[in-house]
């Protein structure tokens, strides 16, 4: 087993060396740096702190750059303030939240939909399939005669009222 980093002081003014290990076990879970140091003097607890302080600006730097890239209203924005980059993403997240309720409002109506769909499926099939007789290929036929000959019947009349009625404006015009 190695023993855990430490720091070090090389001289009263100079900053100290730290080993520094990753480390998980916060409250919230999150992956963080975190240094090992121990100091006896306070100009040492002073160097250790600076360089926290720093490290903790340079992770939170991070952070926002990151989040300014999964914002698409920043676009191609090299430079956002935090505040900026904070409420673009406070917006984005409520509009993604309303993209998402509507399209589960539609996956739900999409759903019953289905169910109903299924529902009326399964009735189908449980009926017996339908038989042709040879009374009802008759009927069917003399129905579909019947409604072609009246058909045939009104086109032709049609046709001959409009014939007679050029006819007569023809005669018309000539009379004049």
């Amino acid at each position: 087993m190695t023993p855990p980093p430490t720091a070090s002081i090389q001289g009263s003014n100079a900053a100290p060396s730290l080993n520094h290990s990753t480390t998980t076990g916060t409250k919230r879970g999150h992956r963080l740096s975190s240094f090992v140091y121990s100091a006896d003097t306070p100009a040492e607890k002073r160097a250790f702190h600076i360089l926290s302080e720093r490290q903790r600006r340079n992770d939170l730097k991070k952070l926002f750059e990151t989040l300014r890239t999964h914002i698409p209203a920043l676009g191609d924005k090299q430079k956002a303030s935090k505040l900026t980059i904070l409420k673009a993403a406070v917006d984005h997240l409520y509009e993604v939240t309303i993209k998402n309720n509507r399209l589960v409002g539609t996956y739900d109506k999409e759903k019953a939909r289905n169910e109903q769909l299924l529902a009326h499926l399964k009735h189908l099939q449980s009926l017996p399939p339908p038989t042709a007789t040879p009374g009802s290929i008759s009927q069917a036929s003399n129905q579909i005669g019947f409604t072609l000959n009246s058909y045939h019947h009104n086109h032709r009349s049609l046709n001959t009222t409009a014939t007679n009625n050029t006819a007569n404006n023809t005669a018309m015009t000539t009379v004049h």
